[in-house]
């Protein structure tokens, strides 16, 4: 790009040109009128360092153009582009088991025909959560049909995702990882947002009922201990849900043994360390947009409102059942 417009035996002849004097900075001189070249390209080739003066000899060709100080970049691109193939994935059509939850909805690979792979456990079977037809006959109360299912097809997404990275590990090449970029890395980075998309949306779905039974219990009783009342409970869960971007978790923690209104703002940061989830709440728009659009007061109104306190205490109980000692 030039310093100045171009000059005049190249200006478009619909623009007029100026006749006002040019000041250059650093120019020794007068100003130079425009309409000359000199007022464009008032210094010689290589440009020199000021204060200006006249190379030997006289000859001064200020109009010609300054050639560049650097190489030409070469065509050849230093970068390795390659990229080795990946091993084809076992297909098979025989039938995996998901143990109780809906194995009626996908086929899978088997993980006992996979070939073995150092640190990728088998397969289990996860317990696949509430079918779709199973959360539709709960009838939970301001959330219509279209809405469940569409949420629901989230959650069987992150299921199919789940089993298709756990394939792919086993034939990852270890000895390529790094924590810049490499296939194993992107895989077991995938491997956690799906692996806590189906525990979170399992959690979301089995606690949600249209009874609206009021709290009671011990988790009505743990809520006061640790929040000073019911009520003070549900001013903060309920900042803290308009706050978050995909959870809004209630976690009893191990550590301190108390209850904990906490956020999650994706799948793959999940709860505190020896934290246990014991309400979550789905702050994603797709768990809410086509029924409540982008009102979250009225969204976390219904999901307060059918929220099955008994399957919330039975979950404590089972927490209970454990002990951690640091």
């Amino acid at each position: 790009m030039l310093p100045y417009p171009a000059p005049p035996s190249q200006q478009p002849a619909w623009l007029p040109a100026p006749t006002w004097p040019a000041v250059i900075p650093g120019w020794p001189g007068p100003a130079i009128p425009f309409g000359t070249e000199a007022a464009y390209y008032p210094w010689p080739t290589p440009r020199p360092s000021w204060p200006w003066s006249p190379p030997a000899g006289g000859e001064d060709t200020p109009h010609q153009p300054v050639p560049s100080p650097l190489p030409l970049a070469e065509e050849t691109d230093p970068i390795e582009t390659e990229v080795p193939p990946i091993p084809p994935a076992v297909k098979t059509e025989v039938e995996f088991d998901l143990g109780p939850g809906p194995a009626d909805r996908w086929s899978e690979t088997p993980a006992q025909l996979l070939p073995e792979a150092v640190g990728i456990p088998q397969v289990g079977p996860l317990r696949g959560g509430l079918t779709l037809s199973e959360l539709l006959s709960k009838r939970i109360r301001g959330f219509s049909d279209r809405q469940l299912t569409e949420h629901h097809r989230i959650y069987r997404e992150y299921f199919s995702k789940f089993r298709e990275v756990r394939t792919k590990l086993r034939t990852a090449e270890r000895g390529e990882a790094s924590e810049v970029f490499s296939r194993y890395r992107a895989l077991k980075t995938s491997e956690g947002i799906a692996w806590n998309g189906i525990r979170m949306h399992e959690l979301y779905f089995d606690q949600l009922s249209g009874a609206g039974r009021p709290a009671g219990g011990r988790i009505s009783e743990w809520i006061g201990r640790d929040f000073g009342s019911f009520d003070n409970w549900v001013k903060d869960f309920v900042a803290c849900a308009k706050s978050a971007r995909t959870w809004a978790l209630v976690v009893y923690d191990y550590y301190d043994r108390r209850l904990h209104n906490l956020i999650a703002d994706s799948n793959e940061s999940g709860p505190l360390v020896l934290s246990v989830p014991l309400i979550v709440c789905d702050m994603a728009e797709h768990a809410y947009a086509i029924d409540f659009g982008s009102d979250k007061d009225a969204y976390l109104k219904a999901f307060l409102m059918n929220l099955d306190w008994e399957s919330v205490n039975s979950r404590l109980g089972e927490v209970l059942k454990m002990e951690f000692r640091m």
